[in-house]
């Protein structure tokens, strides 16, 4: 029994792996790295993955991933909005993390999810300039602050960018970003790329070697910006360009992806799970297979009885199953006769 239910549980285990095998991930519509939707970045994720970069969708201690050699990346950190603090106010503890090398990306878009298929969006709303500014005031000092300036071109418009001369991005590509959002108004900050209208990608120095990057536009690393011509060339540039050699660990947690990661709730998340399921089962059938039995157990018969009659029976069973009993019988008559012969002392023959 417990080893049917045993092969029943392992047979369902399977099935449940095979069910929800499109289920174990964290799914999203929105600006983040689980996202498939336009304004989504897990494209982003896919392409580092395949160019052989480290990357980390961090859920937990994002700055410590990333440590002294890593980059962490803060994607389109959500902005004051209808009375809500939104996640400004966790930028203001960005000088104490851990982590030495920053990127931050500016948030451009607010899509709503689609009715029919809740991993993209039906529509995309551009977010107010102000919590723009506002999101990237919180992510600097307090002197880089003001005057801080958001500008976004008209649609048809086109940029030029050019890198600073003392970066290693002399070779990027122009990017495809129709509406370019850009920075402007802080001298605190340093241009990497930039054109006349303003800075798409800027630096800050501080203290003990740290480095903060801020990337105005994030249509660069979106899933529908990266098929533009350059984006992805660029995009991949700059990551390389930030990071050490460390990996680029792009941090959840400011969009409510926020998980511990402990052995114990692991045990309890698909699929270990269903091996502790299969344990439970197993004691289960164990305690119930033992239910009815009270008492010591009853001791098991000899496996050959004391006596002769048991072996006689047994030799007459092997002889009759042989059919051997016609031999058996003529041989026994001739030692009674030859017993008989000698007890009363007849003559030979």
């Amino acid at each position: 029994m417990l080893v049917g239910g045993g092969c029943c549980s392992l047979g369902l285990a399977l099935l449940l792996s095979v069910v929800t095998a499109d289920r174990l991930d964290q799914r999203s519509a929105g600006a983040d790295a689980f996202s498939t939707s336009a304004i989504g970045h897990r494209g982003l994720v896919a392409l580092l993955e395949r160019l052989k970069v480290p990357v980390v969708v961090s859920r937990h201690r994002s700055d410590a991933k990333a440590g002294d050699r890593g980059l962490l990346v803060l994607c389109e950190p959500r902005g004051p909005a209808a009375g809500e603090p939104g996640d400004a106010p966790k930028l203001e503890g960005l000088a104490e993390l851990a982590a030495r090398r920053t990127l931050v990306v500016l948030p451009k878009w607010h899509g709503e999810p689609s009715p029919e298929r809740p991993q993209w969006i039906a529509d995309a709303q551009l977010v107010d300039p102000e919590q723009v500014r506002q999101v990237a005031a919180a992510a600097l000092p307090e002197s880089a602050r003001d005057p801080l300036t958001v500008v976004r071109l008209p649609a048809e418009k086109s940029v030029h960018l050019a890198p600073s001369p003392d970066d290693e991005l002399l070779e990027a590509p122009q990017p495809s970003l129709p509406g370019t959002q850009l920075l402007g108004g802080s001298d605190a900050l340093e241009p990497v790329l930039a054109g006349p209208e303003g800075i798409l990608l800027a630096r800050l120095r501080g203290p003990d070697d740290r480095v903060r990057w801020i990337l105005s536009d994030p249509d660069l690393l979106s899933n529908h910006g990266l098929g533009r011509p350059g984006n992805a060339v660029l995009a991949v540039q700059i990551l390389e360009h930030a990071r050490a050699d460390g990996a680029v660990v792009i941090d959840e947690t400011m969009h409510g992806h926020r998980r511990i990661e402990t052995v114990w709730q692991e045990l309890f998340h698909f699929p270990l799970v269903l091996a502790i399921a299969q344990a439970l089962f197993a004691v289960v059938i164990l305690l119930w297979a033992g239910v009815g039995r009270f008492g010591g157990l009853v001791a098991p018969p000899p496996p050959l009885p004391p006596g002769k009659r048991y072996l006689i029976d047994h030799t007459a069973e092997l002889l009759r199953q042989g059919r051997h009993a016609r031999v058996a019988l003529s041989r026994y008559l001739g030692a009674a006769l030859a017993e008989a012969g000698r007890a009363l002392h007849a003559p030979a023959g």
